[in-house]
């Protein structure tokens, strides 16, 4: 009766897989829980995830002619991150941890495959001439789709199984498919390290012209201060190619050290225990104000993060006190 009357017309539909990936996210260890209806509709937004990002995919098949790869820093990092994925998952299902596994295979598809991966690509497969790098591409995002639905498959049988029978690969169905093994030759901690920069700066970027409320068609200038010569490296080499799916821009310059821009209006605090002394200086043109854990200095014309070790950076949070901003000036 009590469910008659919370839904006086019945339950909304949200399929069988998005239902049976909620039960398995739920089926942890000595507790009884209660099925909330708004995870299951939040899973089958993860199933639509899935399907778009799987339509993306078969939009850029058949595979062209060339059959010789050439792997960048993103695909080194995306076979690494699924045999990472893989070694975990069978971990998990082997200590009968099925929600633990549930919740790994949902963030590795989710936010690094669909959200990282897949957009990253986009530049090779639309605007690329190089034929090898767009072969490379396809064949990595065929590899690791046809690699999570395997996994997905005991979980969510009807979607995987739908999509698996687009791809071009050899089987009657993904039910007699082989499980995914790990693969130690596609450890690459390297790739793993070098890509966490990248995106650690891009998520950055990105926070920053949110919070700005600078719209996503306007170009910005990005200027980077990183003092440590390896974190200047994998910035110069890999960060533009990596970022044009991300965000508009019109320059970015890597350096030692950058001058700061003139004219500016300031807000700081401290980020990490990290940082130059010079973070707090101040002007009759700028107010300083107390952050709690985060640290920037806007200009009138650009932001400027106080300078610190980048991996001690990325925690911090960052606030911002004026829009319009056309140049963002990050430290690291």
């Amino acid at each position: 009766k009590q469910t008659e009357e919370e839904f006086p017309e019945g339950i909304n539909a949200y399929g069988a897989d998005a239902l049976r990936m909620t039960l398995a996210s739920i089926a942890t260890t000595g507790r009884d829980v209660s099925l909330d209806l708004k995870r299951v509709e939040g899973y089958r937004n993860f199933c639509n995830k899935i399907w778009n990002a799987s339509q993306y995919v078969f939009q850029n098949i058949p595979l062209n002619s060339v059959e010789e790869t050439e792997y960048s820093l993103a695909d080194k990092w995306m076979n690494s991150r699924f045999n990472r994925l893989v070694e975990s998952y069978h971990k998990h299902l082997k200590n009968y941890r099925i929600d633990l596994a549930a919740k790994l295979i949902y963030e590795f598809t989710w936010h690094e495959f669909c959200d990282w991966y897949v957009e990253m690509i986009k530049q090779r497969l639309y605007y690329s001439d190089d034929p090898v790098a767009k072969y490379t591409a396809k064949t990595v995002a065929i590899y690791i789709l046809d690699g999570t639905l395997r996994l997905l498959h005991p979980i969510m049988p009807f979607l995987s199984e739908e999509i698996w029978q687009q791809l071009p690969v050899k089987g009657e169905s993904i039910t007699i498919s082989s499980y995914p093994e790990p693969n130690q030759d596609s450890k690459d901690a390297e790739a793993e390290m070098k890509m966490r920069v990248i995106i650690d700066v891009i998520e950055e970027i990105r926070t920053i012209r949110g919070q700005m409320n600078i719209p996503p068609s306007t170009e910005i200038e990005i200027l980077i201060q990183a003092p440590k010569a390896d974190t200047r490296q994998i910035l110069e080499t890999h960060l533009e190619e990596n970022m044009r799916s991300f965000t508009k821009f019109m320059k970015v310059a890597i350096a030692e050290y950058q001058e700061k821009p003139k004219s500016a209006a300031t807000a700081a605090a401290a980020v990490t225990p990290h940082f130059s002394s010079n973070c707090f200086e101040s002007s009759a043109a700028s107010t300083t104000v107390k952050l709690d854990k985060s640290s920037i200095i806007l200009f009138r014309s650009a932001i400027y993060i106080c300078p610190g070790y980048f991996f001690d950076f990325s925690s911090a949070k960052i606030a911002i006190f004026e829009a319009g901003a056309s140049k963002i000036l990050a430290i690291f």
